[in-house]
């Protein structure tokens, strides 16, 4: 785990050096150094994450298509990555590393836009870089794209707001979801946008049976139903996942209600900080389907966190709680690696740039 640790400490000393000074912006070689550091991280790691063994067997069939058949696959855009380096003459790595560029520069596009951006990038680090990036490659592309929209979000209209979420929708189809916020900030009337939002999950249950996608996955678990069938909605450590989010969410939803710091926030971020409560009973019930859902959600928990500076209030109690903030963050990421059940894939770190031959 000493290359995880190297890294946070890195990012925890950055994040301690301008704690104390909002919006502090005179470091930006460093923070674009620190961007090309995680995007090589993220990238050219090597037989890192659960889901490596299935992005390489896809990658072998990609190897046996010719390149326009990218358009047979429903979420074609991602699946462009591997046909570009496979048409170069590349191998996995290339295509992980134009995810990993595109997820890399969502979440530092998001990060800017906090009062600590290092604050907010330490947070993001254990589980949504270490454990989802590193990870699913198809929806980290995806939640990149969209990482880049929420940080822009009141830049753009409807329509630039509907193609961010399309192209997102191309690496992973559950990135249509985030359609439901734009439906909320829609000027219309509640019963309007309940129904909008009504439509919105009609028509994805509907395109998922339409595109087998139930049927996709029970394939790729290798279930059939009884006790293992379970395994599909029920997946330990989605808890985990949505609580990161919900834990900050409910804490920004009270500093709202109560006309606190979280009052300073936009209607998104307060709209996905409820949301991200909101889903916690579903978790109980369809655990994997929530997770899938709240990985869009980590905005909430890097925002709670970039933002102590904000809500710490002084000086001096802002960098105790930074302190102490970095401490539960170094917490979950030793926590994950070592306890979870998949930690296993992630511990034993490799980088494809710093490995021989032999050793492939």
């Amino acid at each position: 785990m000493i290359y995880y640790s190297m890294l946070m400490a890195f990012v925890f000393g950055m994040g301690a050096l301008k704690n104390d000074r909002i919006n502090a912006r005179d470091d930006e070689p460093i923070w674009k150094f620190a961007f090309v550091l995680l995007v090589f991280f993220i990238g050219f790691r090597h037989h890192v994450g659960m889901d490596w063994n299935n992005y390489l067997a896809q990658f072998e069939r990609v190897k046996g298509e010719h390149f326009s058949q990218v358009f047979d696959y429903t979420e074609w855009l991602y699946y462009l990555t591997m046909h570009i380096a496979n048409y170069l003459g590349f191998d996995i790595h290339v295509a992980n590393l134009i995810s990993s560029t595109v997820f890399c520069i969502g979440l530092f596009a998001f990060c800017n836009s906090l009062p600590n951006r290092w604050a907010g990038l330490l947070a993001a680090l254990p589980l949504c870089v270490f454990t989802f990036a590193m990870s699913a490659n198809r929806q980290a592309m995806a939640a990149g794209i969209l990482l880049y929209l929420v940080a822009h979000w009141y830049q753009y209209g409807v329509f630039r707001r509907l193609v961010f979420i399309g192209l997102a929708s191309l690496c992973h189809t559950s990135a249509m979801l985030m359609t439901l916020f734009v439906i909320l900030e829609l000027r219309k009337s509640v019963y309007i946008k309940l129904g909008l939002a009504a439509a919105l999950f009609a028509a994805a249950y509907l395109s998922a049976e339409t595109m087998d996608r139930f049927e996709y996955y029970d394939k790729l678990y290798g279930l059939r139903g009884g006790d293992d069938q379970r395994k599909v909605v029920e997946a330990s450590g989605a808890l985990a996942h949505l609580l990161f989010n919900a834990g900050p969410g409910l804490m920004i939803v009270i500093s709202w209600l109560r006309g606190g710091w979280a009052r300073g926030l936009n209607r998104l971020l307060l709209c996905m900080a409820l949301f991200s409560v909101a889903l916690i009973p579903g978790a109980m019930v369809a655990s994997t389907a929530i997770s899938r859902i709240s990985m869009y959600l980590f905005p909430v928990s890097v925002c709670f966190f970039g933002c102590i500076p904000i809500w710490a209030k002084t000086k001096s109690s802002s960098q105790f709680v930074y302190l102490g903030a970095g401490v539960f963050l170094i917490a979950v990421a030793v926590f994950w690696f070592y306890f979870s059940n998949s930690g296993f894939a992630y511990i034993n770190y490799s980088n494809y740039l710093f490995i021989s031959s032999e050793t492939e």
